[in-house]
């Protein structure tokens, strides 16, 4: 019987404070309003399309599924290496992505966050399948997928630096597989023609698959005629180092660049518009106030990506067995088509205030060259240490 009571009050109770609930009608949120509430979906999924009549590796349908959160990470990788031999060693022999001393870390702007506590920021992170033939049950097939975001924030740093005269362990390592004393020996000379002995004072990027996206600024003496005629030439931004490159190539004049490929060891910037200075009255007689440059830098050399957050859809990650342009976060537009094998979306290096020390012209055919072809500048030190993202005293964690 007290049991039977015991409930009755209960029920007596819920029924009450239904009674005394205010009815609320549905209000319609604003997407800050959104970010606000606690306990949206965790898991999202979507279904994108492919352009209807687009180039053959736009025609898929996309499958998302994602995480409605920021994810960090804070991680050191000794040798990061995705998709080694296979069918791109018909191209070069090696991996599609070969990274030494590989960091994901926060950022302070574009300097490094703090090391070992400072997180590289994904923003709606997701896996993404690439489907074929996906209205016809008995051929259809994944052919791709995508890990992405919709944002990301943060500092990957990579390699590290030898000292002039050392041998480089990792080329050491890379020629044949041992460590045999058969790596390039580090020599920082600014001649010209040591090319080779610059870039091995550098470890890093090895072999990398993916769109690769520069921002450069630079600056260089011209000398033509056996030095009878002089000029200094700058392009893009220039923030630091020659002052009169400073003046002449402020912030209208930045210069930006990509570079799209399988397997690449190096970066071909051509034809860059130099702006020509300081020109001596030979010079002038001859006419020359526009010149273009040649760099061609070796991807070992470039030690620092930041990534600024505040860009949708600039990085991502994928695997296909055929060429496919996936599909930005909001579905409404296609990237750049990613090559069989694995591929990074990498839009944020930044080669800029290179110092650099041209060949002589000597000719008026070097003068033309450098009117149409361009002055070629190699392996030039990009001037940018490696960042520490180990805890404490460790070496590379």
């Amino acid at each position: 019987m007290q049991a039977i009571n015991k409930y009755k009050n209960i029920i007596t109770v819920l029924a009450l404070s239904l009674c005394q609930q205010q009815a609320y009608a549905w209000t319609e949120l604003e997407n800050n309003e959104l970010d606000a509430v606690v306990g949206q979906a965790l898991f999202v999924a979507d279904k994108i399309t492919g352009p209807a009549g687009g180039s053959t590796f736009d025609d898929f349908t996309f499958y998302r599924v994602g995480l409605d959160v920021e994810l960090g990470l804070n991680a050191n990788v000794n040798k990061f290496q995705l998709g080694c031999n296979g069918v791109n060693d018909n191209l070069v022999v090696g991996c599609d992505i070969d990274i030494d001393f590989f960091s994901f870390m926060g950022r302070s702007g574009s300097a490094q966050g703090a090391a070992a506590t400072s997180s590289f920021i994904l923003t709606r992170p997701y896996f993404e399948f690439a489907i074929k033939n996906d209205n016809t049950a008995s051929l259809r097939e994944i052919v791709g997928y995508k890990i992405g975001s919709q944002f990301a924030d943060g500092m990957m740093g990579i390699g590290r630096l030898y000292n002039n005269g050392e041998m480089n362990i990792e080329e050491d390592f890379a020629n044949d597989g041992l460590y045999n004393g058969n790596g390039g020996i580090c020599n920082t000379s600014t001649a010209a023609n040591n090319a080779a002995g610059r870039a091995s004072c550098h470890s890093g990027i090895n072999f990398i698959s993916g769109n690769l996206g520069f921002e450069m600024s630079g600056y260089t003496p011209i000398s033509v005629l056996g030095g009878v005629g002089t000029a200094d030439a700058c392009f893009g931004h220039v923030t630091a180092g020659n002052a009169d490159a400073i003046a002449n190539c402020g912030p209208g004049n930045k210069f930006f660049a990509s570079a799209v490929g399988t397997r690449m060891s190096n970066v071909l910037i051509p034809n860059i518009p130099l702006n020509v200075y300081n020109r001596s009255f030979a010079l002038a007689l001859l006419g020359i106030d526009q010149a273009f440059a040649d760099v061609k830098e070796s991807l070992k050399m470039i030690h620092q990506i930041s990534i600024d957050g505040s860009v949708p859809d600039s990085f991502g990650m994928s695997s296909q067995r055929e060429r496919v342009s996936y599909p930005n976060f909001a579905g409404t537009a296609f990237s750049t088509p990613a090559n069989t094998g694995w591929w990074f979306n990498l839009p944020g290096l930044r080669i800029l205030n290179l110092p650099a020390n041209a060949p002589p012209i000597n000719a008026i055919g070097d003068v033309i060259a450098a009117l149409n072809e361009g002055v070629n500048l190699e392996n030039l030190d990009l001037g940018v240490g490696t960042v520490d993202n180990c805890f404490g005293t460790l070496k590379f964690c």
